[in-house]
């Protein structure tokens, strides 16, 4: 799972601008709940720290999200 969230935060930070808005959407809930402290600070270092930490509190939604961009991510990469 810690790949797993990495894969998230950088793809939020490439991923084209629908992908990464959907992400962002279903994923905001998790990050304010866990991560509003690092988020406000725009310190992307210590929010990829934070979702780390919390990555087993993640709501299905984010954690399935998380698994499609990284899905559609390897897909662009063969």
């Amino acid at each position: 799972m810690k790949l797993s969230v990495l894969m998230l935060v950088a793809s939020l930070a490439l991923a084209p601008a629908a992908h990464a808005q959907d992400a962002r959407a279903v994923c905001r809930p998790d990050l304010v709940k866990f991560c509003q402290t690092q988020m406000e600070q725009r310190d992307r270092k210590a929010v990829r720290a934070c979702l780390i930490q919390n990555r087993d509190k993640l709501s299905e939604a984010c954690r399935s999200q998380i698994k499609e961009m990284m899905a559609k991510r390897a897909a662009k990469s063969n």
